[in-house]
C-alpha cells in the first residue's frame, strides 16, 4: 500500500489563491505519478505501508 501527501499546492483551497505555497499543481501531480510508476517496479512484498511526499520522501506516520 502507497500513501502518498501532495505537498502544500499553490491552490484556490483556501478560497484564494495561495501563492505562498511550496509547488503547483502541475508539480504535485508529475511528482505523485512518477512515484506510482516507480513504486509499482519496486518489489511488491513490503513489511509496512510506505507514506511518501509527492517527491517520493519517505515521511513518518505520526
Amino acid at each position: 500500500m502507497l500513501v502518498v501527501h501532495p505537498g502544500w499546492m499553490k491552490s484556490y483551497m483556501s478560497g484564494e489563491f495561495n501563492e505562498e505555497a511550496a509547488i503547483t499543481t502541475e508539480q504535485a501531480a508529475a511528482g505523485i505519478a512518477s512515484l506510482i510508476r516507480d513504486y509499482k517496479a519496486e518489489t511488491t512484498e513490503r513489511e509496512h505501508p510506505a507514506f511518501r511526499d509527492y517527491s517520493g520522501s519517505e515521511m513518518s506516520w505520526t
